[in-house]
């Protein structure tokens, strides 16, 4: 499985290994279309499969030392969060996304719910997280989630 998104934060899908698939350049992203006999869901990772707040909140806390909660999240706006400029949000919002992550387990019973989705419904990941990060988010995927992703 490969994730793939848009570095202007547009969601790209990226189905693998059922249906005919075509590769589509556009732009420096890469696109694909498909055709599947079932309907398809289209199912986000951060905050849907991956608690990215909270992760974020203990990884960034024990970096600058600091007092965040969840509950100061009010919008994903981080910078608006952390008090800090954007540029900078950007920057630990990276660092967070480039640790590893394998050891992270996902949302409460996002496994068994999504194998049930599975039986009747082709599911694809999508996201906004930077190309870069696609590895990252591969090997977590797998390692959490593995052969549950059309």
């Amino acid at each position: 499985m490969r994730v793939i998104s848009t570095d202007q934060g547009e969601i790209s899908q990226t189905p693998c290994g059922l249906g005919q698939i075509s590769r589509q350049a556009r732009d420096d992203s890469e696109w694909y279309t498909f055709s599947m006999s079932k309907q398809v869901i289209a199912v986000d990772i951060d905050d849907v499969l991956f608690p990215f707040v909270p992760e974020f909140v203990q990884f960034d806390n024990a970096r600058f030392n600091g007092s965040l909660s969840e509950d100061d999240f009010f919008n994903y706006r981080f910078w608006e969060v952390l008090g800090i400029p954007l540029d900078e949000a950007v920057e630990r919002v990276y660092d967070f996304n480039a640790a590893e992550h394998s050891h992270i387990e996902p949302l409460y019973n996002v496994k068994d719910s999504l194998k049930a989705l599975s039986k009747d419904y082709d599911l694809v990941v999508i996201t906004a997280r930077h190309p870069r990060f696609a590895d990252v988010t591969d090997n977590w995927l797998n390692t959490h989630l593995e052969g549950i992703f059309s």
